[in-house]
């Protein structure tokens, strides 16, 4: 586990620093070295992308949170590790592995969020209620839309963003605990109030 999250804390760093804009064969060799290793950890995701869901299938007993949260959590989390890797400068072709495409991730990216703050949807995540998980996994949200915003959030059409800052604008005014959950909010507020979504 350590090394899990040795591995995102530092490809948070990495991905957020400044590259040269000269073009993807000067990027530095140990960004270049980060990079394919991030793609190592997207390329088993990629299968498990499928447009009717809106997470990547989990299996076992759910957690006491319910079934619904653990769906929604198993979109979130991953998706971080998404938009991390989608906001990274791209490596040269010459140096990748796999040919999954950002075109292919960021477009499932959007279409299991849709399909997830849609109540019309079968794989709707539903409401968030008092001192719910969801409210945890609204802000994982933000922090994945913030990152790869160019990627994820600015392709969606007007009524597309309003549907997504209508769900996510139900943390407002919801009981949460009195701890780090408190800033959750703040995170899922602040991006609603930046965003060009219509009533947020």
């Amino acid at each position: 586990m350590k090394r899990y999250s040795f591995f995102f804390a530092t490809l948070f760093l990495i991905a957020a620093l400044p590259v040269s804009q000269a073009g993807t064969e000067s990027l530095p060799k140990a960004y270049i070295d980060f990079g394919l290793m991030a793609e190592e950890y997207v390329a088993p995701l990629v299968p498990l992308m499928d447009d009717e869901r809106s997470n990547f299938e989990i299996l076992g007993q759910p957690s006491d949170h319910g079934v619904i949260a653990d769906e929604l959590e198993a979109f979130t989390r991953p998706s971080l590790l998404l938009a991390l890797w989608l906001q990274m400068s791209p490596l040269p072709e010459s140096e990748r592995v796999h040919d999954f495409t950002r075109e292919e991730v960021s477009a499932w990216f959007r279409k299991a969020m849709l399909n997830g703050t849609n109540p019309e949807h079968p794989a709707y995540w539903g409401h968030l209620v008092n001192y719910h998980q969801h409210g945890v996994e609204m802000s994982i949200l933000t922090m994945s839309l913030t990152l790869a915003r160019e990627s994820v959030w600015d392709p969606l059409s007007t009524e597309e963003k309003d549907q997504v800052a209508e769900w996510l604008g139900e943390i407002r005014g919801n009981a949460r605990y009195w701890n780090n959950h408190l800033y959750f909010a703040v995170l899922t507020i602040c991006l609603l109030y930046t965003s060009d979504a219509a009533d947020e």
